[in-house]
């Protein structure tokens, strides 16, 4: 058993967005849960740490999950140095990043990060950048190794514009995916 824990790799699930109103950890839970419940049909596979921030800091266990949320308040400029020293204690093998609003904080978490850490990012169809901030995201795809779009169509403007440096970074994933599975059980109504 011992040796099965140590073989898992590190998976964490962070989100830069910051909920300053949400001050209660069970309202995150439920409210975004369709965010990060896959993670619960991981655990098995990964050793997995969800880094959030919302009104209060707090360190918890729930389903063999670790979540840390830390305050912050909801303002771009403000860097998350408590999530990225959490990062740098964990040492993650793959970082999920949920959303790609905050390119300036991937390339600052990369310093934080082993060399060997993957860094996959979720896309939520954000518009795409002008003028100087093309730059910032352009460097930040220098440290992403991979992109979940909701379709590969959607990322083609991104590659178009060079912000993403190719389309082999870019994965499909499907915004109505779920953990439901099929029961053929269940009859039709005829």
């Amino acid at each position: 058993e011992n040796d099965k824990e140590r073989t898992k790799l590190k998976l964490t699930y962070i989100n830069f967005f910051s909920q300053p109103k949400i001050i209660d950890r069970n309202t995150k839970l439920l409210k975004y849960s369709p965010f990060f419940d896959f993670l619960f049909l991981l655990k098995d596979r990964f050793e997995i740490q969800v880094i959030d921030h919302i009104g209060i800091s707090e360190t918890f266990l729930k389903d063999s999950i670790r979540f840390h949320y830390f305050k912050k308040k909801n303002n771009k400029l403000s860097i998350p140095f408590k999530a990225f020293f959490q990062l740098r204690r964990s040492q993650p093998d793959v970082v999920y990043v949920q959303g790609l609003s905050y390119p300036h904080f991937i390339i600052l978490m990369r310093l934080f990060l082993k060399p060997s850490t993957r860094i996959l990012v979720h896309d939520h169809a954000n518009s795409i950048p002008v003028r100087w901030k093309t730059m910032i995201f352009k460097l930040a795809d220098s440290f992403i190794d991979n992109y979940f779009f909701t379709s590969k169509s959607l990322a083609n403007s991104w590659i178009k514009m060079g912000i993403i440096s190719s389309e082999e970074k870019i994965i499909e994933c499907v915004e109505g995916s779920t953990q439901f599975t099929f029961d053929d059980s269940i009859k039709k109504d005829e």
